[in-house]
């Protein structure tokens, strides 16, 4: 019983003052009386499940909640307002150095090419279980009382919303399928492992530079070896040399098991011709929002009802870098959509262009251009928003979007300046 007594002393020392105040430090001789006297109380019962559930069932008892293996996708704890805003500032440009014209552009205006998108909280949901009176009078008297009563609090529902989580941050991998830079490998056998991943480094060197092929934005991005993280199907991880791989990424085996690497069953519905994917670790823009653990007593059912309330934003960077590993031939753009094709903008207005790439199995990413503007305040983003200076002289402004996987693919707008 001395693994009960230390919990239940635990609790003491964690609970309110008027808990410790009622309930003596617990020895083998005195549980029914600490029990009884817990059970006397409604108030000293929530102090006694409050105490537990947060100090003590984390670290003894937990052995087979369900650990969430993208946890470190998890950014942090955003409390205040439902939205985030993501900010990405593009490299600026050159210019070439000539004094006989600097007294002529000294105060020329040059605008920073500033992007941002807004991750929303989109999830909202609670967890709800009941404990009868009986099951917590029992966690007094014996460690399987006690590990049933945090069997139902914590492994139910903790698990179960670590479980969501997991599941949420495989449906944002699906679902972004459309905007990923994709690269082909063989299909993942014993006799093609090494090629696999002979492919998977070659592109690990390249994200180290600056490019603007790698992301759905277009914006110039560069992603080092150690934020670089490779996501790969449990069987296709199991055909590979995994030392090797940690090679590829200049890191010890320890280090990138613990870091870099993490493995999925299923990229879902779809893809199933997709092996892996390497991302930024920025990619994943997932927040927890609110997490509050809650509960109420029913005086005449003799039982409490407890609620695990998780509020989160599950989102993807379009600014980062995110290349999927793709078996079968890949399918090629062939044109573009944009719209509006023709609008009128005022000066000093703005206009959101977006575009669609056919076929839609081919990638839906593009790169916005502008041409024949006369004022160094008109820009386009990343995001596809035109802003017009409000003293742009040009009459018509064309506006491109081009395939980064196929650059001969293109199409424009006109805009009118009113």
């Amino acid at each position: 019983m001395a693994d009960i007594t230390n919990v239940l002393n635990d609790i003491r020392a964690h609970a309110s003052l008027d808990y410790q105040r009622a309930i003596p430090a617990a020895v083998n001789e005195n549980l029914e009386e600490i029990a009884d006297s817990v059970m006397s109380s409604v108030q000293l019962q929530n102090d006694y499940v409050a105490a537990l559930v947060n100090r003590i069932s984390a670290s003894r008892f937990t052995s087979r909640m369900f650990k969430n293996p993208y946890q470190k996708f998890i950014k942090g704890t955003n409390r205040f307002g439902d939205t985030i805003e993501e900010i990405y500032v593009n490299m600026a440009n050159a210019h070439e150095y000539n004094p006989s014209i600097a007294e002529n552009e000294v105060y020329k205006r040059e605008i920073p090419d500033i992007n941002a998108v807004f991750h929303r909280r989109n999830s909202k949901v609670f967890y709800k279980n009941t404990i009868q009176y009986d099951a917590l009078y029992a966690s007094f008297l014996s460690d399987n009382g006690m590990r049933s009563l945090i069997g139902r609090i914590v492994d139910a529902m903790y698990s179960a919303a670590n479980r969501d989580i997991f599941y949420c941050t495989k449906k944002l991998m699906n679902v972004y399928a459309p905007y990923y830079y994709k690269v082909t490998v063989p299909a993942a056998t014993a006799a093609n492992a090494d090629q696999i991943v002979t492919t998977i480094k070659g592109i690990s060197n390249m994200l180290e530079f600056p490019s603007d092929l790698y992301n759905s934005f277009g914006v110039e991005n560069f992603t080092e070896k150690p934020r670089q993280v490779l996501i790969l199907r449990a069987d296709v991880a199991a055909v590979l040399d995994v030392n090797s791989l940690a090679k590829a990424f200049n890191l010890q085996y320890a280090d990138f098991i613990a870091g870099t690497y993490v493995t999925v069953d299923t990229f879902g519905n779809g893809l199933d011709n997709m092996l892996g994917l390497l991302v930024d670790d920025e990619f994943f823009q997932i927040y927890t929002n609110l997490e509050k653990f809650t509960e109420n007593y029913n005086g005449q059912g003799l039982y409490w009802q407890y609620f695990l309330h998780r509020w989160m934003t599950y989102s993807v960077s379009p600014f980062s870098n995110a290349i999927a590993f793709v078996t079968g031939e890949l399918t090629a753009p062939t044109a573009i959509t944009i719209t509006p094709d023709a609008p009128n903008v005022p000066q000093g207005g703005n206009q959101q262009f977006t575009a669609t790439v056919t076929p839609s199995a081919a990638q839906q990413s593009v790169h916005w251009e502008i041409t024949g503007q006369k004022n160094g305040g008109t820009y386009i983003t990343a995001t596809g928003l035109l802003h017009v200076d409000s003293e742009e002289s040009a009459t018509t402004i064309t506006v491109t979007a081009k395939c980064p996987s196929a650059q001969t693919i293109t199409n424009t707008a006109t805009v009118t300046v009113s």
